[in-house]
């Protein structure tokens, strides 16, 4: 088969009509026989990690919002009701779990599993977990939102750097006394740069440099890492009247919406504010040299953003998309309804929220946004998507 690797040398037109064919499980297979086949197809698109309700077994679904879908059978013990997903980084497939006995990282491509070691488990609240791509048993980087049960809501991170070779707890400092860490992002910024921004309930940002990792070398204690924020750097008390504008300013208001943090591609920062009662949007970008810094904005400069507990993904999209191409919709806010397992489209256009599945299968809840990418990229806010979609 390894003959086929010279599908790298035909024409483009050629190749997307062969990778246009192939569905989801066959073209992710097809990708991993060698390096000339994954550089000839372009990596998938974030995928819908569903639990199927009628069998109790799961699938990946793929990302074009279709109801005749290919899917990806995974091990039935991935997740359980003692199991839960915490977070998918950015490829490929690799999702975090946690349970009584086990946190780490699952692959439901292959089945490996790459439980953190080190990690101490007992008395710890996990939320989320973010890591960078392609990790493996003896490297990998990850960072996670917990907690003491009893202290809850203190704003604490758990990082690593050197895989299970140890890992370090701290406290993002300067929080207020009710606030706590919402939503946090893994970045790597080449150059062995690795960073990690933590939004806390109020709106504020915290920029977690990640110490250089040591694997290989007998260290009892990780390197400490290094806090800054993103708005006023030289400063850890933070001033929501400066940060927002009227009537966003309100601190105790902003606590009672679900918030995500987006990082695209061309540097732009923005924040993502859900109202739980009635699913409303508000989509706020940050300019550091205006104050205040943080303002409304009407679009997402033709971006499409995948939300919820995966490592967020900003995906630019050329065209309009529509019901005539089930495909990616451009200035949309992809987000997973928690009450009702369901996966949901914000259109910053109308400012509404409609499923993903109008039609589709009903026997299936909802979990996270998978990415299902190679990870060659530095990050997944890379991905560039052309105007016609993937047939599947």
């Amino acid at each position: 088969m390894a003959c086929l690797g010279g599908w790298g040398d035909l024409p483009p037109d050629l190749l997307d009509v062969v990778a246009d064919a192939l569905p989801l499980e066959d073209y992710t297979r097809v990708r991993a026989v060698c390096t000339a086949w994954r550089a000839a197809l372009p990596p998938t698109l974030p995928s819908l990690l569903v639990r199927r309700l009628d069998g109790g077994c799961h699938r990946l679904s793929p990302w074009c919002l279709s109801a005749a879908t290919a899917v990806l059978q995974c091990p039935p013990t991935m997740l359980s009701p003692t199991r839960r997903c915490v977070g998918s980084g950015s490829g490929p497939g690799w999702i975090a779990v946690c349970g009584p006995e086990v946190v780490g990282l699952v692959n439901p491509l292959t089945g490996e599993e790459i439980p953190f070691r080190s990690f101490p488990q007992r008395g710890l609240v996990v939320s989320k977990i973010v890591f960078a791509p392609n990790p493996t048993a003896r490297d990998f980087t990850a960072v996670v939102i917990s907690d003491h049960a009893c202290f809850t809501g203190r704003g604490r991170i758990a990082y690593t750097t050197r895989g299970n070779g140890g890992w370090a707890h701290v406290e993002v400092p300067g929080l207020p006394r009710r606030d706590g860490i919402a939503d946090v992002v893994y970045h790597d910024k080449g150059g062995g740069k690795k960073v990690a921004y933590c939004l806390t309930g109020s709106g504020d940002v915290h920029v977690l440099h990640l110490p250089a990792g040591r694997h290989g070398q007998r260290r009892r204690r990780p390197l400490p890492p290094s806090f800054q924020r993103l708005f006023d750097k030289a400063s850890m008390v933070f001033y929501p009247t400066v940060a927002f504008a009227p009537p966003y300013d309100d601190a105790t208001r902003r606590t009672e919406n679900a918030k995500n943090l987006v990082l695209c591609h061309d540097g732009h920062f923005y924040q993502i504010w859900r109202n739980k009662c009635n699913d409303e949007m508000l989509v706020l970008r940050y300019y550091p040299r205006r104050r205040p810094c943080w303002v409304a904005a009407k679009d997402l400069g033709g971006f499409s953003v995948f939300i919820g507990q995966n490592n967020a993904v900003a995906l630019r999209v050329d065209g309009s998309g529509g019901a005539a191409t089930p495909g990616l919709r451009r200035n949309c806010v992809y987000w997973i309804d928690g009450s009702r397992n369901e996966a949901k489209v914000f259109d910053m256009e109308t400012g509404k929220s409609s499923p993903c599945f109008p039609n589709g299968d009903e026997a299936h809840a909802a979990i996270c946004w998978c990415y299902m990418g190679t990870g060659v990229a530095k990050s997944p806010h890379h991905v560039h998507v052309q105007k016609r979609a993937r047939r599947v």
